[in-house]
């Protein structure tokens, strides 16, 4: 009897219509699978496989940092390419001296900023030519609350300067009242040109 059903083309056209018939019925649900389908070759094609041409290129890169990284840090070689990777990076960070009023500016707009008062503010500039590098030390005394003195060490650690705290101190003015004096004194660097 099996036979007979795949040798007469009358069963098997019944079949392929009962078929197409369900695929109809359920068009919604096969449309959104193909839909889903080309979706998925889409973003494998566009987002994939360009991400992991990525990943390669990133892993190939943090491997060769990896082998960097195991150098034995005791090494005088190695010590000495540290220092000098350090150094440049801080001269690659450092102003030209022609922005030193804008530093002096900066640092007054953060004080007047908390609403402080600033007494005096003295500049001092010192030639480092071991380096080629001048050091501007800020000096200066400010009194206020206490919580506005944090704000603008705050502030002044934000500042896109470098800046080095060399002293700094607080003193209260009364015992009663939150009032206190902060003389600070920091160093900034500048290029020499």
């Amino acid at each position: 009897m099996s036979s007979y059903f795949l040798s007469n083309p009358k069963v098997e056209a019944m079949e392929y219509d009962g078929i197409i018939g369900k695929l109809r019925y359920n068009k919604i649900f096969w449309s959104t699978c193909c839909v889903i389908l080309l979706l998925n070759l889409f973003f494998y094609a566009l987002i994939i496989k360009k991400q992991s041409k990525k990943i390669d290129e990133l892993r190939c890169l943090y491997a060769k940092t990896r082998n960097i990284g195991t150098f034995d840090k005791n090494d005088k070689t190695t010590k000495y390419i540290l220092a000098k990777d350090a150094i440049q990076s801080f001269r690659d960070k450092l102003l030209n001296k022609s922005a030193f009023p804008d530093h002096v500016k900066e640092l007054y707009d953060a004080i007047s900023g908390q609403g402080l008062s600033i007494s005096t503010m003295t500049f001092t500039p010192e030639l480092l030519d071991n380096f080629s590098l001048w050091k501007y030390t800020t000096s200066f005394k400010v009194s206020g609350q206490y919580a506005k003195l944090k704000g603008l060490l705050t502030e002044i650690q934000e500042l896109p300067n470098l800046f080095c705290i060399k002293s700094l101190s607080f003193k209260n003015q009364s015992k009663n009242e939150e009032l206190v004096d902060l003389k600070l004194s920091i160093s900034t660097y500048f290029n020499l040109s």
